[in-house]
């Protein structure tokens, strides 16, 4: 189960890079410009485009967990275990998408330390011990891994959303 979700883990994640990737360029560009306001604007607007297809793709994983595990698997026991987690994998890529393009988009403003240090702190202090103690000491599994990953994606988009609402990033010298 956790190798297919991998596998649609790389699927999503594409389809928010390419959204990534594009705001990071977008907000770079016109931050060199002098256009803050422009730079601004596209972010937002590749978070909604990402929030629109990566959210689609988890409307699918929470209203079609089984048939989605039938494309990749015809063994009932790893449907029985992967159809509730794909549930929380499909509401896991709103907080990914959000997360995705705007660590990009302040990367292009020139945070990339931040981000690189939000990111170290989330995964060594929170995600990774809450995958082991969800996971062995108290018996989860794999659902434990899952909900740690689901804990991760959230306080990194809420800490992303944070920084880039509040705007600093926006008198960068690039």
């Amino acid at each position: 189960a956790s190798n297919i979700f991998m596998t649609l883990s790389s699927f999503t994640f594409l389809a928010g890079y390419g959204f990534a990737v594009a705001a990071a360029t977008m907000v770079c560009q016109n931050l060199w410009k002098g256009n803050a306001e422009a730079a601004e604007r596209y972010g937002w607007e590749a978070v909604k485009l990402g929030l629109i297809c990566m959210g689609f793709l988890g409307v699918l994983f929470i209203l079609f967990p089984k048939i989605m595990l039938e494309i990749f698997t015809d063994q009932t026991a790893v449907k029985d275990t992967g159809k509730n987690i794909l549930v929380l994998f499909g509401i896991i890529q709103f907080f990914d998408a959000v997360n995705l393009i705007l660590s990009h988009a302040l990367q292009g403003a020139g945070y990339t330390k931040w981000v690189m240090k939000t990111e170290g702190l989330v995964v060594w202090l929170l995600f990774l011990p809450a995958a082991y103690i969800l996971s062995v000491v108290l018996g989860f599994g794999l659902y434990g891994a899952w909900i740690s990953m689901f804990a991760y994606s959230l306080i990194m988009a809420l800490s992303m959303l944070w920084k880039f609402k509040a705007g600093k990033w926006k008198e960068a010298e690039i």
